[in-house]
């Protein structure tokens, strides 16, 4: 039976601290560049013009300005096309709902239709 290396409490101890400092290390690291761009507060340009493109697209499809916080957090594309395809299914499917009216018949309303009541 062939046995591995055996170690030293102290060898184990030299290996463990080591791994540590290099830990420390990569930790540091990480926090200055955190720090480095919360410093500069750069602001991110590629997600402010997709929501201004959201809102475009909205517009465009016919909701009005008042309507935009509504409906824009339905639209989750990234792309442009995307964008401009889902503010107009939106539309669409808006314009459906609205369309139908109600969705049942409504007993206090009979200008000559019969309506069936159920509690009589």
């Amino acid at each position: 039976m062939s046995e591995g290396k055996v170690f030293t409490q102290a060898e184990v101890d030299e290996i463990v601290e080591r791994r540590l400092a290099r830990e420390r290390k990569k930790q540091e690291g990480a926090e200055s560049t955190e720090s480095q761009a919360e410093a500069f507060d750069t602001p991110n340009y590629k997600k402010s013009y997709e929501e201004n493109l959201r809102k475009v697209e909205l517009l465009n499809a016919g909701f009005s300005l008042d309507d935009l916080p509504r409906y824009e957090k339905y639209l989750t594309a990234t792309t442009p096309a995307e964008i401009k395809r889902q503010a107009v299914d939106l539309a669409q499917d808006i314009k459906r709902v609205t369309q139908k009216g109600k969705g049942y018949a409504d007993p206090s309303q009979r200008r000559g239709k019969q309506v069936w009541n159920p509690f009589n």
